[in-house]
């Protein structure tokens, strides 16, 4: 009986040791990530809302069998708007690109001690070279709806906006 106990005791005691000492050992690796210094990001395709719909997804999302005539038309529709908007970011992917490249170096910049007030520069010249761009992307949708909102039915067309609105977040 008192091997037993002590077999249990020594088990447990490995156990707790195992588990506590695994702790620290995170939390001293955690703290050198935590001093390093962040490299500035800039996702100018986020940015605007470019989206690549998956078909899939938004078929089940939104209750449409891909098998029957509205499913097909469904799908087709979105391949359309996908092929589009990957159009306009390919046309525009030197604009992307630059304003990618003028906002991280400047936010790199201020990082290092700059002027922060230039980085609100460099975000109005973003807006406006974005401008045409996000109005192109917006009247795309504008379409996107009003061809989804014609082949769908209220409650199907309901469920593509709260997706619609999920993947846009």
């Amino acid at each position: 009986m008192k091997k037993i106990i002590f077999l249990c005791l020594l088990f447990m005691s490995t156990t707790l040791l195992a588990q506590f000492g695994n702790r620290q050992n995170q939390r001293q690796r955690q703290y050198p990530r935590a001093q390093e210094s962040r490299k500035p990001k800039f996702d100018a395709k986020k940015y605007l809302g470019f989206i690549h719909y998956d078909i899939e997804k938004a078929a089940k999302k939104t209750g449409v069998k891909t098998s029957s005539e509205v499913g097909k038309k469904f799908v087709k529709i979105l391949k359309e708007y996908n092929k589009t908007t990957n159009q306009i970011q390919r046309i525009n992917s030197f604009t992307l690109k630059s304003m990618k490249e003028l906002v991280e170096s400047t936010q790199k910049k201020v990082m290092d001690g700059g002027d922060p007030s230039t980085m609100q520069n460099v975000q109005k010249t973003v807006q406006e070279s974005f401008k045409p761009i996000a109005s192109t992307l917006k009247e795309e949708r504008k379409k996107l709806n009003k061809t989804l909102e014609a082949l769908l039915s209220k409650n199907q067309f309901k469920k593509w906006e709260k997706f619609d609105h999920k993947v846009r977040r």
